[in-house]
């Protein structure tokens, strides 16, 4: 038997590299814009208005590209609820905040399949990465005016539960403390609060969230 490709074969084999060299090139330019997406959007969580339009336009972009990533939508329906609240009129504050938030509750449907529990180099897994933002859009909005603070309680519960929470960096730890913080806050438990802001500070004492976390803890200090 002849182990060695035909003559006519080779022309095609010597090709495929070429073939696969703009992919490669692609994957590695969306990991690139993630990158960037994600560094705006944490930039805007913690409360960088400025931040806010760039996280959103990345994110539009790349969930263009992949629909059925949930981390994207979810990124992409939060930042746009966050510019809801930077919006002309109540009028298009309340419809773009809407709007944001229909795209999350859309992320946390497409949760599902086994692979959105594998880790993924750099990245934490989807469902708990979605679950994340979720609570964050969630707790963030006035529940007066769209009742969100179950779907946030609810969201932060199925992320502390998840197992690989106990795993993730101590960035994303100091983040579930801080959300846990928000919750008490809404039910009136200031020992609770207190709590939970000293544990997001110890956990990551220089992060974007601690000036926040800092000075809310010298309004609820006993």
């Amino acid at each position: 038997m002849n182990r060695f490709p035909s003559r006519a074969l080779l022309p095609s084999l010597l090709l495929l590299p070429c073939l696969l060299l703009p992919f490669r090139a692609r994957a590695a330019d969306r990991a690139a814009r993630l990158a960037q997406a994600a560094e705006a959007f944490q930039r805007a969580l913690a409360g960088d208005a400025g931040a806010v339009g760039r996280a959103e336009a990345l994110y539009r972009e790349l969930a263009a590209e992949d629909p059925s990533d949930p981390v994207v939508l979810a990124c992409a329906g939060s930042a746009a609820a966050m510019a809801g609240r930077d919006a002309r009129s109540p009028l298009e504050r309340l419809r773009r905040t809407e709007d944001g938030l229909s795209e999350v509750d859309l992320a946390l449907r497409r949760l599902g399949p086994a692979h959105h529990d594998q880790r993924q180099p750099g990245r934490l897994p989807a469902r708990l990465e979605t679950l994340l933002v979720a609570a964050s859009t969630y707790l963030a909005v006035p529940d007066a005016v769209f009742h969100r603070l179950g779907d946030g309680k609810a969201a932060l519960a199925a992320a502390l539960s998840d197992p690989a929470a106990a795993e993730a960096p101590a960035a994303v730890r100091a983040r579930l403390e801080w959300l846990s913080a928000l919750v008490a806050r809404a039910e009136g438990r200031p020992g609770d609060e207190r709590a939970a802001l000293s544990r997001a500070l110890a956990l990551d004492p220089e992060g974007l969230l601690s000036p926040r976390a800092r000075a809310r803890l010298a309004e609820v200090a006993p």
